[in-house]
């Protein structure tokens, strides 16, 4: 910077006074619904009424019996985690990413666990529209196919 363009820059400071700072930008909460199904064949056909919203996505899939397993309502702000445990010794991990938008968002699924604490079964990002449910087949258990719903919730 030369010296006269200090010195110009010192006075328009002097005059107007030190640049603004902008206000803190209040942390986005999302709000992310997890429901763990787990899916069986063969047997009768058997649909949890907690899952109805659900029965025509699980209809495309070749199982006969869907059982909500646990259901759990996440409050995050971007890139913080929230975890579950699921059955087999195993955790799901979702971590929103960013909103495209206002009404989809970026999350980040991980599910690991099982026979070895590192076995990764699912590693990826997705995208939700809020209201929208994403439905992810997930690993076998003792008696069936694991299954995770995500649902991004209007705030």
């Amino acid at each position: 910077m030369t010296a006269i363009a200090f010195a110009l820059a010192l006075y328009a400071q002097s005059v107007i006074g030190p640049a603004p700072v902008p206000p803190p930008v209040a942390s986005a909460k999302v709000t992310i619904t997890v429901r763990v199904i787990e899916a069986r064949q063969p047997g009768p056909k058997s649909l949890d009424p907690r899952l109805s919203d659900l029965e025509k996505k699980l209809a495309h899939f070749n199982f006969a019996q869907f059982q909500l397993l646990e259901e759990k309502k996440f409050e995050l702000d971007m890139h913080t985690p929230g975890t579950m445990d699921l059955p087999g010794n195993r955790h799901l991990t979702v971590t929103p990413r960013r909103m495209d938008g206002a009404e989809k968002i970026k999350v980040h699924l991980e599910l690991v666990g099982g026979q070895s604490q590192h076995t990764r079964y699912l590693h990826t990002d997705y995208a939700v529209q809020r209201g929208a449910t994403l439905l992810v087949g997930g690993p076998k258990t003792e008696e069936g196919t694991l299954f995770i719903a995500l649902r991004h919730d209007a705030p």
